[in-house]
């Protein structure tokens, strides 16, 4: 708690037990219990849905990806720099997602799993709100929304725009520049979100799943 305060800002701190079954029990927890931006540590529920894809069969460690020029994006990461047409395994996109945090992999990962499997992955780990979080937006589009002039437009309409009508907004970010500038629009409820207990159930989830693949 006490390092919590020195950081000076927002912070949601929980500890909770995870018992055999990966049920979470809260402990103790300082701060926020709403709604808070999230950014990469959104990774998560991408690394859920791989490791359903893995378990079902859909993919396997191997399978291999194509880098398209959708999946470029901004920020951390080094697989946008081997540029479109790159292609690696489902092994190193994850690994680069998570070791890396890397942006482009991630949303390669993201397009290859699907809609259907992010939806499945967000509720089934409990998260408290996927509305917000439908469509789950690849890291481009996220940052397309939040930072680009561009998505002013998109931005006025997203917060009661239905899931179709926001996968109509957000098509213009495939092919918009992937940088980012200006002040992010998460401020106004925009982009990647959770509580502090949806994100201990995320990571109860990933641990049960990397348990069951013995992986």
């Amino acid at each position: 708690d006490a390092s919590v305060r020195r950081t000076g800002g927002t912070v949601a701190l929980l500890a909770a037990v995870v018992s055999p079954s990966g049920q979470v029990r809260v402990v103790h927890r300082t701060g926020s219990t709403d709604l808070r931006p999230i950014a990469s540590v959104a990774k998560l529920y991408v690394m859920v849905a791989l490791l359903d894809a893995l378990r079902d069969g859909k993919l396997t460690w191997d399978t291999a990806i194509t880098v398209r020029s959708q999946d470029i994006s901004a920020g951390s990461g080094s697989l946008a720099g081997r540029g479109v047409g790159a292609r690696v395994t489902v092994f190193e996109a994850a690994r680069l997602m998570f070791q890396e945090s890397d942006n482009t992999a991630t949303s390669a990962l993201i397009r290859t799993l699907g809609q259907p499997a992010m939806a499945t992955a967000l509720r089934e780990t409990g998260h408290c709100a996927p509305d917000r979080m439908t469509p789950f937006l690849t890291v481009r589009e996220d940052l397309w929304l939040l930072y680009s002039a561009g998505a002013a437009g998109a931005r006025s309409q997203w917060a009661v725009a239905s899931p179709a009508e926001r996968t109509r907004l957000i098509s213009p970010a495939t092919k918009s520049p992937a940088a980012f500038h200006g002040a992010p629009a998460w401020r106004a409820g925009l982009g990647y979100v959770a509580r502090a207990e949806d994100i201990a159930r995320a990571w109860a989830v990933i641990a049960d799943r990397v348990r069951t693949l013995r992986s």
